[in-house]
């Protein structure tokens, strides 16, 4: 009599029972006793020994409990497929039996993700959260023994990446408006405000500007106003927001203002700063403006490093405020919701916090 070449086996811990996945079998007849015994020698291998059949992590809840019906339908409901960058996906199918034989097709159309297993995560934020997460992602990862590989840039840019197929766990924008986009395509969902944010002027030292007369000052021909790129970078599109609003103290500040900003950072063309340089001190440094509009986080991290710099507060009837908005991928790992939660827990708002951010989180009621 022979026996079964191959028997692939998948089997879950918690629910002690295992499914037999019979492939490459040598032409032959097999009676049931033959296939019993494969399969309680494949279980007490896999039961003993998880890894011997590549089995990482599965689920221990839920029933994981194969199926066969009379028709030759086998159902599979835990599957477990290694993934890009060491994930782990598992996934629930269907295997049509052949007819007189004991091999199965699968039936594609069946195939369906049910949890993935990840061994890393994936973060896309805008730029001027990249100290901030940067420092939430440590203590995340000190936290729960979590790898999170980041990727800083203008949220606009992020969501174009994100649209045109890169797949990053969670996504962190400076603005609603991206995340919300990509929500209304089904990328995720809910998008849920965690941090805000204000613009700030920077300026040269021989720029005589303060609050008061920061209107005239950016309105005045001779001096170069900087921005980020509207549409690729929030913090430009914010900067044209003040543009409008100026329109109010004076008509058609705002065609003058648009007209003569220099968009100098945070488009797909924009110069880069050189490795390590903060790129709103790099530019004022390198005397592309004489003011230039960005965060106040930003405006912070830049003087750290160009000391000589002024920062100047907005005045109310031009401020602007900046709301950050956060987005986890659908079908991706609990693990990735672990790590949002994490950012709108009192440890990451905390971190937000001390580089200037204003949070959302819930003070305790004594």
């Amino acid at each position: 009599m022979k026996k079964p070449a191959k028997i692939a086996l998948v089997c879950s811990l918690s629910c002690l029972m295992s499914l037999p996945v019979l492939a490459d079998l040598n032409d032959g007849s097999f009676t049931q006793v033959d296939i019993d015994k494969a399969i309680e020698q494949g279980k007490q291998t896999c039961v003993s020994s998880p890894t011997s059949c590549g089995i990482n992590s599965m689920p221990t809840t839920g029933n994981c409990m194969a199926d066969y019906a009379a028709t030759g339908q086998l159902h599979v409901p835990c599957v477990s497929v290694s993934e890009q960058f060491g994930d782990k996906t598992i996934y629930d199918i269907m295997l049509n039996q052949q007819t007189g034989s004991f091999t199965f097709d699968l039936d594609m159309d069946s195939v369906k993700p049910m949890s993935v297993l990840a061994n890393s995560l994936t973060l896309y934020a805008a730029g001027s959260l990249k100290a901030a997460l940067g420092d939430v992602v440590v203590s995340y990862g000190k936290t729960y023994k979590m790898k999170v590989n980041t990727k800083f840039g203008p949220s606009g840019l992020l969501r174009q990446a994100i649209e045109e197929g890169e797949n990053p766990d969670v996504f962190a924008s400076a603005n609603m408006a991206h995340p919300e986009k990509l929500a209304s395509n089904g990328w995720g969902s809910p998008v849920v405000l965690f941090a805000r944010n204000k613009l700030c002027a920077l300026a040269q030292p021989d720029i005589e500007v303060s609050t008061d007369n920061l209107f005239d000052v950016i309105m005045d021909e001779k001096i170069r106003v900087g921005t980020s790129t509207p549409n690729a970078d929030p913090s430009g599109d914010y900067a044209w927001e003040l543009f409008k609003r100026a329109d109010e103290i004076k008509k058609d500040s705002f065609m003058t203002l648009s007209e003569k900003a220099l968009q100098l950072t945070g488009g797909v063309n924009s110069a880069k700063a050189p490795e390590g340089r903060n790129k709103y001190g790099w530019v004022m440094s390198e005397k592309k403006a004489d003011i230039f509009l960005t965060y106040c986080t930003n405006a912070v991290l830049a003087q750290k490093e160009v000391q000589y710099l002024k920062i100047v507060t907005i005045p109310e009837e031009l401020s602007v405020g900046a709301n950050y908005g956060l987005l986890v991928r659908n079908g991706t790992s609990n693990e990735a919701w672990q790590l949002a939660m994490y950012i709108l827990s009192s440890k990451g708002q905390e971190i937000l916090r001390e580089y200037g951010f204003k949070t959302t989180e819930i003070e305790k009621k004594e």
